[in-house]
């Protein structure tokens, strides 16, 4: 400035003789008074997003994660979350997700004693 220089503020960065400060990328800081752009760094992610060498990003659907994380969380079988979840309590059951349905049936000859259980996935679908 025309006063003489000033210190640059966080998030920005200034070289020697440099005129003005010049903002760290979307997602980075850096301390009061940095004289490069090395010196920005990435700010911790939020929750429901994740550390990548590129900065961050959100979670996937099926998983979640919590502030500062650096991969995200499946969420348990048969469980699903919307895409940016930031905990397990948003992994809910998978209504569309067909569940194997099992019964038993007896066979047995007519006039004859039962000779066993048979165990039937999708029970619907058999015909006896």
């Amino acid at each position: 400035t025309d006063s003489g220089c000033q210190q640059c503020r966080e998030k920005t960065f200034s070289g020697p003789g440099a005129s003005s400060c010049t903002n760290c990328p979307d997602d980075k800081a850096s301390p009061a008074g940095s004289t490069s752009g090395d010196d920005c760094y990435y700010v911790p992610c939020s929750a429901g997003r994740f550390m990548t060498d590129s900065g961050c990003q959100q979670c996937r659907e099926k998983t979640f994660s919590g502030p500062g994380a650096s991969s995200c969380t499946s969420c348990p079988d048969g469980m699903v979350s919307a895409a940016g979840s930031i905990s397990i309590d948003n992994c809910d059951k998978d209504d569309n997700k067909e569940e194997t349905k099992y019964s038993f049936k007896t066979f047995s000859p007519r006039n004859k004693p039962h000779l066993g259980l048979l165990l039937v996935s999708n029970p619907e679908e058999e015909e006896w």
